[in-house]
């Protein structure tokens, strides 16, 4: 066994020193890498990823999009730009010569996969016996940085269609630009953004966005955006600073299916158009200081300057973007289908934890996860205070809290996600009771077998003095076999059975099918819940080769139903239902 080992090193050795000729990219991996770069994470024991390694030499391979003797390699690796030496390895939480544990490896594996246009990486540790040093090879893949995608997403009635454009990292050093057009049921919307990550090769980052929307010719809504960033991004980092603005002005749609939902003036018991005129400007800044590895916690100030504004217009009143008069409708009509009216200066203060460590998948099904999953506890904490004395008319404290604790058991073959949070808004006169008083439990299970995997969900969200947007949150989670915006509940019930076949990998795209069962109650109420059977059927798909995104097509049927509605049925969009 030794002598195996010993052997295999010894190859590859030989095979990254052929490698390391090439600059930034090679355009394909000698056979025996690409069959490591495929490999599943070995399971170790807790002495071998707590052996401390000091790192030699560091050597980066990265893989263009497609191997060059793929037809369209030609016209996909020229469109992209390949992805620098110097930026992967900025990724890295070491050096030549740092003294590390082995499990600090996985770390930075992940590290690197979360850049933009990496799709996958794996590194390599050889011992050197002439140095007595690990020598490190960093092998990566790149995706398709520039891009030219189309999209979509529906459910019940509702659809949304785009095409987006732009490169992710100009000159392969994360600058990013990009356009888009979307059409969501009857309106158009074109927007641009622009950004770089990373900026000097540290962890800051800057980007703007600009969107308009559009129904027929007629302009009528826009929304502008710009943020300076220092994300919490590896293990151990101090610092995390957000500074961003945003101003949205136009109108909006509470949508039934692909046309305009209506609703019910107490005062005279006419119906009207949910049609609104919003204006939002948002200012915010948030500081965090971090303490702690795998224990951590961060905790920090922040400002927020929040102004909404909304009011609902007549049907011939909604071409335009700037103010036009109010359709007069009663207090109570107001209170239920209006969006909560802020006007608002507050402080926050946020504490976060984190007791456990992201480790890679041993079962990993690229088409399931497409990320190192976690496994431990982690909580987040937040007050917010808005008081007449910082400017603003607003007098209210905020407070949410969620804690998530996730697992994998039976040598990663079976995991657990379960999360519970509360948020509630204590108004000083606005209201008696706290506004949008919301419990929320989501408990997630999957089984990793050969021939498939089994996910099941529990879901359970109730809520007090509910605002249509905190309604709307909830009703966001009910949509296989409803009719788009058909309910808006304070309280809901979900309990899914998926079944997830193995994907069968084709040219370019990976093809799975999924077989589903839903049972859905929904209502004002815990205790007035209206409960719907759903069973379906769905195609899960990926482009491979080019990202990581997966594509889910589901027809389901809600068995309440007289007869079958495509219509209703329908779902479509990115990534799976949970």
């Amino acid at each position: 066994m030794a002598l195996h080992k010993a052997g295999a090193l010894a190859a590859y050795c030989l095979l990254l020193n052929a490698c390391s000729q090439y600059g930034d990219s090679v355009d394909q991996l000698p056979e025996e890498l690409s069959k490591a770069m495929a490999m599943p994470a070995k399971k170790m024991s807790r002495a071998e990823l707590d052996e401390e390694l000091e790192i030699g030499t560091i050597e980066v391979l990265n893989e263009r999009v497609l191997p060059p003797n793929d037809f369209f390699a030609p016209l996909i690796n020229n469109l992209h730009y390949v992805t620098t030496r110097e930026t992967i390895a900025a990724e890295l939480n070491f050096k030549s010569g740092s003294k590390i544990r082995r499990w600090e490896l996985y770390d930075a594996e992940r590290y690197i996969r979360m850049l933009d246009p990496i799709k996958q990486a794996k590194i390599i540790a050889t011992p050197n016996q002439e140095t007595g040093k690990t020598d490190i090879t960093v092998l990566t893949q790149d995706r398709l940085s520039a891009y030219i995608r189309g999209g979509g997403a529906g459910s019940g009635g509702y659809s949304t269609f785009g095409i987006q454009a732009g490169e992710t990292s100009l000159f392969g050093r994360l600058y990013y630009a990009g356009a888009s057009y979307t059409r969501e049921n009857f309106r158009d919307f074109v927007g641009f953004s622009a950004g770089k990550q990373r900026i000097g090769g540290t962890r800051w980052q800057i980007g703007a966005s600009s969107v308009d929307g559009f129904v027929g010719s007629a302009h009528n809504y826009t929304g502008k955006g710009i943020s300076i960033s220092h994300p919490f991004l590896i293990d151990g980092q101090r610092h995390s600073f957000n500074l961003s603005a945003s101003y949205i002005q136009g109108i909006s749609y509470e949508y039934l299916g692909s046309g305009i939902r209506q609703g019910i003036d107490t005062a005279t018991g006419n119906a009207f158009d949910l049609i609104h005129r919003q204006r939002v400007e948002t200012i915010s800044a948030e500081y965090l200081y971090g303490i702690g590895k795998k224990h951590r916690v961060e905790f920090g100030p922040g400002f927020l300057h929040y102004i909404s504004k909304d009011y609902f217009v007549r049907p011939q009143d909604q071409f335009t973007v700037g103010d036009t008069e109010p359709l007069v409708i009663s207090e109570r009509s107001r209170n239920f289908y209006q969006y909560e009216q802020y006007a608002s200066r507050a402080v926050s203060f946020a504490v976060n934890t984190r007791f456990g460590d992201f480790v890679p998948m041993m079962n990993f099904r690229r088409y399931l996860f497409t990320e190192d999953q976690f496994e431990g506890f982690r909580t987040s904490a937040r007050v917010t205070h808005a008081d007449p004395a910082f400017g603003l008319e607003d007098h209210y404290t905020r407070t949410s809290a969620a804690a998530t604790y996730s697992d994998n058991y039976l040598q990663k073959s079976f995991r657990l996600e379960a999360g519970l949070g509360r948020t509630a808004t204590f108004w000083r006169q606005r209201y008696a009771i706290p506004r949008d008083d919301a419990w929320n439990l989501d408990v997630r299970f999957f089984y990793f077998v050969r021939y498939g995997t089994f996910a099941a969900r529990q879901y359970i969200s109730w809520g007090n003095n509910m605002s249509i947007g905190a309604r709307n949150q909830i009703a966001a989670e009910f949509t296989r076999g409803f009719l788009y915006g058909s309910v808006t509940p304070s309280a809901g019930v979900l309990s899914s059975m998926e079944y997830r076949s193995p994907a069968w990998k084709l040219p370019y795209l990976l093809l799975a099918g999924v077989a589903f069962f839903d049972y859905a109650g929904v209502g004002a109420s815990m205790q007035a819940l209206q409960w719907n059977p759903i069973v379906g059927l769905g195609l899960r798909t990926m482009l491979y080769e080019f990202d990581n995104n997966v594509f889910r097509f589901d027809i389901g049927y809600n068995l309440n139903e007289p007869e079958f509605s495509l219509l209703n049925a329908l779902q479509f969009g990115m990534s799976h239902s949970f």
